[in-house]
């Protein structure tokens, strides 16, 4: 669809028909859940393609200096979603009840709707607001379909098939390393009040309080590694996608681990752990993703189709593996939990850092040597 009408066009159309599935939440909820089932289905269709959105930007806007600050901005969604809306929601359902948090929802959406379709155009040329000085800086250090980028093999100009994407280890790795770190962001967002109101004894506002802490954390970092990242000269992009990985991953990873082994009656240290390890998934924004722009000038809908498709079934999985292994609610279960999350991180971290790239791939050229 972004293909044939363009980014702008498919935005609008989804976030409209987003906007309209909201809106008529309520009444379905009330009429026929087949009808409900059916308009949550459509909104999770809407939805599905931010990294790929995200690709078309950073490729066509974003200069060849400004990757990572752009990065930082744009997947920054992830926060910014659950720390603005949330709080919005609350006050609406108290005040008003729960079918007004649809009607904002769908309000909210149709003005950042209409904010997207004057703003962003599919070609820096063809907005009205660009100058010459602006299109140079855009363009500058930007690659023709013949070039190399940032030290890549040559580009040729043979259009690769996605099977011949899908089947190169360092898109694989992107896709691992987003398995890992969408289930544990989904803990962050979803499921950490209940440990904090359930084994760490808070109060339910204490624990909203303390859900949102890593989140406005993890975009404060994210912005700051990414805008060092992209200043940083003397360290090879290869090196610095994989500390960023690590520092997000196994950082988180050794957060929930060493909650594992500590005694719910020492809420303080274990408040503070856990929410330090929650934290280092701001670093991630220098990782998978900056590796799957990089490796991606070829192809790169096709790269962030893939990240999404794992993004996407990572916070299904996740919504069963939380339930899954805490059925009582008690402070051993919880603590197994977190082994887990460590154990998936550490292993997602250790595969990338292996097999990941920070150069553009030729994929026809990889899917020809491997079929030798």
């Amino acid at each position: 669809m972004m293909r044939v009408i363009g980014t702008r066009r498919t935005e609008v159309i989804l976030a409209a028909v987003t906007a309209a599935s909201a809106a008529l939440t309520p009444l379905a909820t009330v009429t026929d859940f087949r009808i409900l089932l059916v308009l949550r289905f459509i909104q999770g269709m809407c939805i599905s393609n931010p990294f790929p959105v995200i690709s078309v930007i950073i490729s066509t806007w974003a200069a060849a200096n400004e990757n990572g600050i752009f990065l930082a901005v744009l997947t920054g969604y992830v926060q910014l979603s659950a720390v603005i809306t949330t709080p919005f929601c609350i006050y609406m359902a108290n005040e008003f009840g729960w079918p007004s948090v649809f009607y904002f929802q769908a309000v909210y959406i149709t003005l950042l709707l209409i904010i997207w379709a004057l703003a962003y155009r599919d070609d820096p040329e063809k907005h009205p607001f660009v100058g010459e000085r602006e299109l140079d800086k855009i363009s500058t250090g930007k690659n023709t379909p013949t070039a190399s980028i940032r030290g890549g093999p040559p580009i040729t100009p043979e259009e690769p098939t996605n099977l011949q994407v899908i089947r190169n280890p360092a898109v694989w790795v992107c896709c691992i390393a987003a398995f890992a770190y969408i289930t544990s962001i989904q803990f962050s967002i979803a499921f950490s009040v209940m440990y904090y109101v359930w084994i760490l004894k808070y109060p339910l506002l204490t624990a909203g309080m303390l859900s949102a802490t890593p989140l406005l954390a993890q975009f404060l970092i994210q912005f700051i590694t990414d805008i060092c990242s992209d200043r940083i000269r003397f360290v090879s992009e290869h090196t610095k996608i994989r500390v960023c990985c690590t520092l997000a991953l196994s950082g988180c990873a050794a957060g929930f681990i060493a909650t594992s082994f500590i005694d719910p009656q020492y809420r303080m240290l274990s408040t503070t752990v856990i929410l330090i390890g929650l934290s280092c998934l701001g670093f991630n924004s220098g990782g998978f993703p900056k590796s799957a722009v990089l490796i991606g000038p070829q192809k790169p809908v096709m790269v962030m189709s893939c990240v999404q498709a794992i993004l996407t079934l990572g916070l299904f999985c996740g919504s069963f593996i939380v339930p899954g292994l805490t059925p009582n609610r008690t402070a051993d279960q919880y603590h197994v939990l977190f082994r887990v999350y460590g154990g998936l991180l550490i292993f997602a971290n250790a595969l990338f850092v292996v097999f990941c790239k920070a150069k553009a791939i030729d994929f026809t050229q990889n899917f020809k040597k491997s079929i030798c």
